[in-house]
Order: C-alpha cells, then sequence, then structure tokens
C-alpha cells in the first residue's frame, strides 16, 4: 500500500522513516528525497542517482511499509487520548 505520495512529502518526514529502517547508501537515500521530496519519477530518481530502478522500487517499498505501520501506531495513539 502507498503511504507516501511523490513530490509531496517533506524532507524532515522522508529522514525520520529512512531513520527507521536498514536503509543506510547514500544513493538510495537521496534517491528516496529525489522521488519523494522533489517529485522525480521513480526512474528519473534512480537515474540521477546512478541505481538501478529495482533497488530504488524496493527501497519505496520499504518505506513505504514503515510509514503505514507508523501511521497505525499514531492511530492507535489518538484512539487511546480520545477515550480518556
Amino acid at each position: 500500500m502507498k503511504m507516501l505520495i511523490q513530490g509531496m512529502e517533506s524532507a524532515i518526514k522522508i529522514n525520520g522513516l529512512i531513520s527507521f529502517t536498514d536503509i543506510r547508501s547514500s544513493q538510495v537515500k537521496s534517491a528516496l528525497y529525489d522521488h519523494f521530496v522533489d517529485g522525480r519519477t521513480e526512474s528519473g530518481a534512480a537515474a540521477k542517482n546512478f541505481m538501478p530502478q529495482p533497488n530504488l522500487a524496493r527501497a519505496i517499498a520499504k518505506i513505504n511499509e514503515v510509514a503505514m505501520v507508523y501511521e497505525e501506531m499514531k492511530s492507535e495513539d489518538l484512539k487511546h487520548i480520545i477515550s480518556l
């Protein structure tokens, strides 16, 4: 499931989500910023960062997975606060 929108995310949010993953490659991180913050296409972000597009696709899937878990956690916290 896609939680993040190409070109519509803040650098702070992407950086935070990356910190919850095992993504360490500066190329992959830069490509994720290019895609989610700057709005480049997946293939464009991969090409700009000299990496295979399937590698970026895996990173995008991973960061979307982390974003989904994070949003679920926020939702549960909100439910708990409302029920107090």
